[in-house]
């Protein structure tokens, strides 16, 4: 019994192919073959399939990869060889389909049909740099490239420390090593990314994607301070230059906690807009009040707001206001910036106390958005879990097999055996008996 789950409604989405140690499959768009007739497809049964609707599919036709580097076209048609079954029922708003479960069963082709190993071999080196689960290989290079992120961070972080410039000043002791690790890093993230963009589907929608904008980002300040920039554009260069930062976000492809905590942020956008309103009705408000209860009397002399004690005030203005409201509201306090009367102190403990409440209930909101996404996780781990271990369990089941039916042939070769052994043992004792009455008969005729 072969079969094949399709978790999610059975329209043309992009899928994540899983199988065993032997066989990871990921089934991408097939952009590249719009003209491959779908009747000559064919697609791999006992395994995963998991739909992501953030990658459209055209026409329901993936590319699939075996271990062994053979690659081929993957067809998912509802109508012919799958059947809806409920695991669950669906949330409100949610058709029933939408929820539903879908299992294909013994609907394989007798044969595979494979596409040209050039074809393999751009998709080969595409999964290995794009998705780390799919492979060995796939798994070292997001180890490495992890490593030069983390080791590029730690350098951009370690060349500012006085120790390794002279005298303090802007210039480096060594600059030679600094520069021939960072070309050396650069090198490896360029050769990365244009591997990628030679191997995507669609060069405009690879480069604007987010994480490949960061990508160019991270590597386009070396390119830029190649070409000797000087005069005014070097203050620009160095805003360039600070942009090396954000190769730490190019663990978010390989993290799965930051993974989790975008997806988090995502699904609570609306909270966060909601905080975001509130903050700055509260802000706005509190900071008019508060002005106007702590600027104090204008000196004509000395041409700035006093306070009653003579000090200078410092809340000059609404908008120079903000800084103590957001501080308070956050519940931060630096008291850089106080208030000085009985009727300001009390306005900033009303703050504090409506910032506490401002922000429980969309934070509430997030931490519950956080604990969902979490569940997801983990129940997404185990169910690879038990699969994987049945997959595991079912091919020591077929290496087992060929070794068992050799024991069942040559248990029927000793049972035949024993059964001529008996046979030759019964003739033996037949002709015994047939001799034995000879011998008895001859001499009584005789007599």
């Amino acid at each position: 019994r072969r079969t094949t789950h399709a978790k999610g409604p059975p329209r043309p989405h992009s899928v994540f192919f899983m199988g065993d140690a032997d066989l990871h499959v990921i089934l991408r768009a097939t952009r590249d073959h719009p003209a491959v007739n779908p009747s000559q497809l064919s697609f791999v049964a006992g395994d995963m399939i998991d739909y992501f609707p953030q990658r459209p599919m055209v026409q329901g036709l993936g590319v699939g990869r075996t271990g062994s580097g053979n690659e081929g076209l993957f067809h998912l048609d509802a109508t012919e060889v799958m059947s809806g079954v409920a695991v669950e029922s669906p949330p409100a708003g949610v058709l029933p389909q939408q929820a539903s479960q879908l299992v294909a069963e013994d609907s394989v082709p007798p044969q595979d049909h494979w596409l040209p190993k050039a074809v393999t071999t751009r998709h080969m080196i595409s999964l290995i740099l794009n998705e780390p689960e799919s492979c060995r290989l796939a798994r070292l290079v997001s180890v490495w490239v992890m490593t030069l992120i983390m080791v590029s961070t730690l350098a951009f972080m370690l060349s500012t420390l006085p120790q390794f410039h002279v005298d303090g000043g802007p210039e480096l002791t060594n600059p030679a090593v600094w520069n021939n690790l960072e070309a050396f890093i650069v090198l490896q993230f360029s050769l990365e990314y244009g591997m990628r963009l030679a191997t995507c589907g669609r060069i405009c929608t690879f480069v604007f994607e987010p994480m490949n904008v960061v990508d160019l980002a991270a590597i386009a300040p070396w390119y830029l301070e190649l070409m000797n920039l000087s005069g005014d554009q070097s203050a620009v260069l160095r805003v360039f230059r600070l942009a090396r930062v954000i190769r730490i976000f190019k663990l978010g492809k390989y993290a799965a906690g930051l993974q989790l905590f975008g997806r988090t942020l995502l699904a609570s956008v609306d909270a966060l807009m909601l905080l975001f309103f509130f903050l700055s009705l509260a802000t706005i408000l509190a900071s008019s009040i508060v002005y106007f209860v702590e600027r104090g009397t204008w000196s004509v002399a000395q041409q700035q707001w006093l306070r009653e004690d003579g000090e200078p005030s410092q809340f000059t203005s609404i908008p120079a206001t903000f800084w103590w409201c957001v501080v308070t509201l956050t519940t931060v306090g630096y008291g850089d910036v106080v208030p000085a009367t009985t009727q300001g102190q009390l306005l900033a403990v009303s703050t504090m106390l409506a910032g506490v409440l401002t922000i429980a209930l969309p934070v509430s909101i997030l931490g519950s958005n956080f604990q969902v996404e979490y569940e997801k996780l983990e129940k997404e781990k185990k169910r690879k879990e038990s699969y994987l271990s049945s997959a595991r369990m079912s091919r020591s089941r077929e290496l087992v097999s060929p070794l068992q039916q050799e024991l069942g042939k040559l248990g029927e070769l000793f049972s035949e055996m024993d059964g001529l052994t008996r046979l030759a043992q019964e003739k033996q004792t037949a002709l015994l008996r047939i001799a034995h009455s000879q011998l008895f008969h001859e001499p009584s005729q005789q007599l």
